[in-house]
C-alpha cells in the first residue's frame, strides 16, 4: 500500500515544505475518519503519514526535474524536449485554448523516443500523465490517440509562495506537457470512449448549446463553467473579482454545486412524499452520471460520494455518520487516484467539508436561533467560518491571500448563486416545453441574478483591497498555534454541548482564537527574524529583466518589469500577471515607492501596463524611450528622469544611488546605452550593481565620468550576458565576486554570449535565471551576502 501511495501523498510535503503544515492538513481528515474513535483516527493518521514518507524521495525527484539545460554555464540554454512517437489515452474532457487549440489530460500507453536532450534527465515513461495540446477535433475521454509529439517539463514556482504550475498539474496526475506535431491513424477506440461518444458527449454538448439559447454569451459561459466545469477565457476572467472576495469556489464545480442540484431534484420529491428507497435510487441515477459529465474532479467525487454513502442507510431507516464516511471516502480516493492529494482544490474540498461537519456536529445540541433571519445569518456565518478556519493553512500556502469580507460575501452570494443555478437548470428543462417560452423566461431571471451578482462583485473590487490580507507561507510556530486553537475550539464546543461550559464563553473563545489565528497567519514582524539589511529579488521573467529591492524600513523599488516566457509570442506582461504580481501581493510588496525603467525596450518595460492598472506606484523613474509606455496613463503617474549621483533612498549607512546616465548623452546613442545604472551601497561601497542593457559604449562613458562607484560585490550582468556588454576595462573596475544573468530559456538572441567573465585571471561565478529560476539575496550588516535560487544557495564572506 505504501508503495502505491509513494508517488503522490508526499506532495503535501512539497506543497507545504514543512512537516507541521503537513500535519495540519492531515488533522481534519484524521478527525473525519475517526468519527468518535480516537484509536481509529490515530491509526489512520499514522498509516497516511508513513505512506507519504515512503514515497517522499521519489516525488522530490520528479518535482525537481530540470525545465532547461545548457552545455556549460556560459552557453545558451535550451528547453529539455523529447520527441516521441506515442500511443496515449485521454483521461478527461478537453478544454479549448486560444488560436483554435485544445488541451486534454492523458496517460502515455506506449512510446518510442525519437529524439532526446543531450543530458541525463529522466525521460517520459509509459503510464505517466501528460497534458496534451493539439489542433483540430478534440478527443473524448478514453480515446486512444497515436501521435508524434514534443514533450517538455512544466514550469514550477521558483520562489516560496509563488504559483507552482508543475504541482498544479501533478495534483491531476500530470507530469509532462506534450504538443502534438502529427496525429497518426487512430488505433481503435476503447469501450469507455465509445460510451462517452454515444451517451455522455451528446448530453454534454446539448447542455452547453442549450445554455447559449437561454442565456447571453457572458452568462452562458459562466453557466457552462458552473454546471459542467467547461471553462473558457470568459469564465476564467469573470472569476477574478470573485476570487478577491473569497468566492472562487462558486466558479469551480464543487460540493456546493452538487448540493444545489440535489436540493433542486429532491425538493419536489419531498413535497410529493417519495419513499426513502426511491430517494436513494434517485441519487444513484443522478450523481454518478453528473460526476462523469464534469470530468470527475476530486471535489465532485467527494461531494457525490459523501451524499451516496451518507444516505446508504435510508432504505433501512438509518443515517450514517458523515464524518466517518468522509474519512473513508478520502482513503478510497487516495488509493484510486493517489496524485489527487497534490491537488489543492481536492484537499480544500475535503478539509472544508470536514471542518463544517465537525463544528456543526459538535454544536448540534447547543441552543441558538435556528429559524428566521437570525438563524439564517448565524448558520451561514458559522458554516463560512468553519470552512475558512480549517482550510486556513492550505489557503495561506496555496493562495497567499484572505479576504476579511469573505464570510459576509458568502452569506449573500451563495444563496443568490444557488437560486441562479436552480433557475438555469429549470430553464433547460423549460426548453422541452413546446415553444420554449418557459425556458427563456427562467433564463432571463437567471441572467438577472448572475449579471447583478457579477456587477456587484466587480463594482466592489476597488473598495475591497483594504480588506484583503496577504498571507506568507506559514511557519511551524504558526501551524502549531493553529492546531492548538483548533483543538481548543472543538473541545469548547463539546463541553458546551454537554452543558459544562456556557454558550457565551464558548462563542467568545472561538471568536478570540479566530482573530488571533488570522493575525498570526499574516506573520507580524515580531514573529520573524529581524532583517539586518536590504533584500534583493532577481525574478525569472523569461527573456527580459525585473528585480525588486527592499530596505528594512519597508521602502521598495522595482527595477525593470519586462520579460516573457518563450521567445515567440507577444504576451510581454505574462510573467508579471501570472507569477510575479500575485507573489508580490501576498508579501505586501505590490505597491512600490518607485519603479525604475532602465530604458525603453519592452523586455524591460513590458509589465508596466499591468502595474499601472493594478498597483499604486509612488513614482516612475525612466530613461531613454521608457516614458512612452506610460503616456496613456501619464495623468495618473509621477514620472521623472534620473540625475547622476542622486540618492534615491537612504537607511542607516545603506543607500540606493544613481550612477548613470549622465546629464547629457550623445544624441546617436543606442537605446541600450541610455540604461540607468543603479548601485546599492553600504557606507559608500557598492554591494549590488544594476546596469540594464548598458553596452560597451555606455560602459566606457560611465568610466570616464565618475564610474560605477568602485568595486562591487554582485553585478547583474548588462544586456542579459551578451558579448556587447561587460567590457574588460569595466570588469576590471567593478571586479564582482558574483554575477547574475537574467535571460530566457531558448531565447532567439542566444544569450548569454559573453563567455566567461574573468578578472585578474580569476573566473567570476555566475548564477542564471533561465537555469536556476528567481534569485533571492540578503545583505547583512557585517557585509555578508547570502543568495538562494531554486536548487542551490551560497554566500559571500563578510567585508574585512
Amino acid at each position: 500500500m505504501f508503495g502505491q501511495w509513494g508517488s503522490a501523498l508526499p506532495g503535501l510535503f512539497l506543497q507545504f515544505k514543512t512537516l507541521p503544515v503537513l500535519l495540519s492538513a492531515l488533522l481534519p481528515a484524521g478527525l473525519n475518519f475517526a468519527g468518535r474513535s480516537v484509536v481509529a483516527g490515530f491509526i489512520w493518521f499514522l498509516v497516511c503519514l508513513l505512506g507519504m514518507i515512503s514515497g517522499y524521495s521519489e516525488t522530490q525527484h520528479r518535482s525537481h526535474r530540470k525545465t532547461a539545460s545548457a552545455p556549460g554555464i556560459m552557453f545558451p540554454s535550451e528547453v529539455n524536449t523529447w520527441t516521441v512517437q506515442s500511443l496515449v489515452r485521454t483521461t478527461g474532457w478537453s478544454s479549448l485554448r486560444k488560436r483554435g487549440q485544445w488541451q486534454a489530460p492523458a496517460v502515455l500507453v506506449r512510446l518510442e523516443i525519437l529524439e532526446s536532450p543531450e543530458n541525463n534527465e529522466e525521460p517520459p515513461k509509459r503510464g505517466q500523465g501528460i497534458l496534451l495540446v493539439g489542433e483540430g477535433s478534440a478527443p473524448l475521454p478514453g480515446e486512444l490517440l497515436a501521435t508524434i509529439q514534443k514533450i517538455t517539463v512544466p514550469r514550477r514556482g521558483d520562489l516560496p509562495g509563488m504559483f507552482d504550475y508543475r504541482l498544479f498539474l501533478a495534483g491531476r496526475g500530470i507530469w509532462w506537457r506534450g504538443k502534438i506535431l502529427t496525429r497518426l491513424a487512430p488505433r481503435g477506440e476503447r469501450p469507455v470512449a465509445t460510451a462517452f461518444r454515444i451517451f455522455l458527449e451528446p448530453i454534454r454538448s446539448n447542455i452547453l448549446n442549450s445554455l447559449k439559447t437561454v442565456l447571453p454569451p457572458f452568462e452562458s459561459s459562466l453557466a457552462g463553467a458552473v454546471l459542467l466545469g467547461a471553462k473558457d477565457k470568459t469564465s476564467r476572467a469573470a472569476g477574478g473579482p470573485f476570487s478577491d472576495l473569497g468566492l472562487a469556489h462558486l466558479f469551480a464545480v464543487s460540493g456546493l454545486h452538487v448540493g444545489v442540484l440535489l436540493g433542486l431534484f429532491l425538493l419536489p420529491g419531498k413535497i410529493i412524499g417519495i419513499s426513502a428507497w426511491q430517494k436513494w435510487v434517485f441519487l444513484w441515477l443522478i450523481l454518478p452520471p453528473y460526476a462523469l459529465l464534469t470530468g470527475l474532479p476530486g471535489s465532485v467525487i467527494r461531494a457525490a460520494g459523501l451524499a451516496l454513502l451518507a444516505t446508504s442507510g435510508l432504505p433501512f431507516g438509518r443515517l450514517g455518520r458523515p464524518l466517518h464516511f468522509l474519512g473513508l471516502l478520502f482513503w478510497a480516493t487516495t488509493i484510486w487516484q493517489p496524485d489527487q492529494v497534490l491537488d489543492t482544490g481536492v484537499r480544500l474540498s475535503y478539509v472544508a467539508a470536514g471542518g463544517i461537519l465537525a463544528f456543526t456536529s459538535l454544536s448540534a445540541n447547543i441552543s441558538y436561533p435556528r429559524r428566521g433571519m437570525a438563524g439564517f445569518v448565524l448558520g451561514g456565518l458559522f458554516i463560512s467560518f468553519s470552512a475558512q478556519w480549517f482550510t486556513l493553512p492550505m489557503a495561506a500556502s496555496a493562495f497567499g491571500r484572505l479576504s476579511m469580507l469573505s464570510p459576509l460575501a458568502n452569506l449573500i452570494a451563495v444563496p443568490t448563486f444557488g437560486l441562479a443555478v436552480w433557475l438555469i437548470v429549470l430553464a433547460l428543462a423549460g426548453l422541452l416545453v413546446p415553444g420554449g417560452l418557459i425556458g427563456h423566461f427562467l433564463g432571463a431571471l437567471a441572467w438577472f441574478l448572475l449579471r447583478g451578482l457579477a456587477g456587484i462583485v466587480g463594482g466592489t473590487g476597488g473598495m475591497t483591497g483594504g480588506w484583503n490580507m496577504g498571507l506568507p507561507d506559514p511557519n511551524p510556530l504558526i501551524i502549531a498555534t493553529w492546531m492548538g486553537g483548533t483543538f481548543t475550539c472543538l473541545a469548547a464546543l463539546r463541553q458546551t454541548s454537554l452543558g459544562k461550559l456556557g454558550r457565551r464563553f464558548s462563542l467568545g473563545w472561538i471568536i478570540l482564537v479566530g482573530i488571533l489565528g488570522v493575525g498570526l497567519f499574516t506573520q507580524p514582524e515580531f514573529l520573524n527574524k529581524g532583517i539586518t539589511g536590504p533584500e534583493v529579488w532577481q525574478f525569472d521573467v523569461g527573456q527580459g529583466d525585473g528585480s525588486l529591492v527592499r530596505f528594512p524600513d519597508g521602502w521598495t523599488a522595482m527595477i525593470d518589469n519586462g520579460g516573457r516566457f518563450g521567445f515567440a509570442g507577444t504576451d510581454l506582461s505574462g510573467p508579471w500577471s501570472r507569477s510575479i504580481l500575485p507573489w508580490l501581493r501576498r508579501h505586501d510588496l505590490a505597491n512600490p515607492e518607485m519603479v525604475i525603467l532602465s530604458h525603453g525596450h519592452l523586455d524591460h518595460t513590458g509589465g508596466s501596463g499591468i502595474m499601472l492598472e493594478e498597483c499604486q506606484v509612488g513614482q516612475w523613474l525612466v530613461a531613454g524611450r521608457a516614458y512612452k509606455c506610460l503616456l496613456p496613463d501619464s495623468a495618473r503617474t509621477t514620472l521623472r528622469f534620473p540625475v547622476q549621483g542622486e540618492v534615491l533612498h537612504r537607511w542607516q549607512d545603506w543607500s540606493l544611488v544613481i550612477r548613470y546616465p549622465l546629464q547629457k548623452l550623445p544624441g546617436k546613442f543606442h537605446e541600450n546605452d541610455f540604461s540607468i545604472v543603479v548601485a546599492l551601497q553600504k557606507a559608500g561601497r557598492t554591494q549590488y550593481l544594476w546596469s540594464g542593457d548598458l553596452e560597451q559604449g555606455g560602459e566606457s562613458l560611465l568610466l570616464q565620468n565618475g564610474g560605477p562607484g568602485g568595486k562591487t560585490r554582485v553585478w547583474k550582468a548588462g544586456h542579459h550576458g551578451s558579448n556587447t556588454s561587460g567590457s574588460q576595462p569595466f570588469l576590471d573596475v567593478i571586479a564582482p565576486e558574483l554575477i547574475l544573468i537574467s535571460c530566457g530559456v531558448g531565447n532567439g538572441y542566444r544569450h548569454p554570449s559573453h563567455g566567461f567573465y574573468v578578472v585578474e585571471g580569476d573566473t567570476i561565478p555566475v548564477v542564471r535565471t533561465d537555469l536556476e529560476g528567481s534569485i533571492h539575496l540578503k545583505f547583512a550588516q557585517n557585509g555578508e551576502i547570502h543568495w538562494k535560487s531554486q536548487d542551490r544557495e551560497g554566500h559571500l564572506a563578510p567585508l574585512p
